[in-house]
């Protein structure tokens, strides 16, 4: 069986010790994700004082209310009397956003609007997703185009594929016209 040299095992508890994903310490060590979860399953345990294993460099679980917390660390997020989850970033920009949306601008243009014009220090993703709640309520992005017979005509012209003919190669010129009212070629 193949072993990881040291160098690369203390920087895989490392930056799992720092919460990083498996896929990302194996992007950022260029080695296999699967070699990088083999290793991080192979730490050593403990067992507590209830009788269960746990990683001898695991985290403690997030207190809830009327527990002891420990010092330095963040509180619980409180659900009683509120919306399970947490407030977005872009909530307080939802004005910006939905007057985008209705422009017809990109998110990602919106982002950068955000980040340039209003300080907006949340991420791309968060607009993202906070921008799916505006996407029932809007119209489809397109308008049907209705004119009378014989006003309008759309044309296409291009070149298509390769044909032999004569035993030369040549490219077809082709036209195409629909016309609007019917939609008859």
């Amino acid at each position: 069986m193949n072993r990881l040299i040291v160098s690369l095992q203390h920087s895989i508890n490392t930056l799992a010790a720092r919460g990083w994903s498996g896929r990302r310490i194996a992007r950022e060590l260029d080695i296999n994700r699967e070699t990088v979860a083999r290793h991080i399953h192979a730490r050593p345990r403990e067992v507590t004082a209830g009788g269960t294993e746990v990683a001898a460099d695991s985290k403690p679980a997030i207190s809830t209310l009327g527990s002891e917390g420990v010092v330095g660390s963040k509180p619980a997020i409180s659900t009683l009397g509120s919306r399970a989850g947490r407030t977005s970033d872009s909530g307080p920009f939802s004005g910006e956003i939905e007057a985008g949306l209705h422009g017809g601008l990109s998110l990602k243009r919106i982002h950068q609007d955000l980040v340039s014009e209003h300080a907006f220090t949340g991420s791309y993703q968060s607009v993202k997703r906070f921008a799916r709640q505006f996407a029932a309520s809007m119209d489809p992005p397109f308008r049907r185009m209705e004119c009378g017979p014989g006003e309008e005509m759309q044309v296409d012209f291009g070149c298509g594929a390769w044909v032999v003919e004569d035993g030369r190669r040549r490219r077809p010129h082709l036209y195409r016209c629909v016309l609007s009212h019917s939609r008859k070629e």
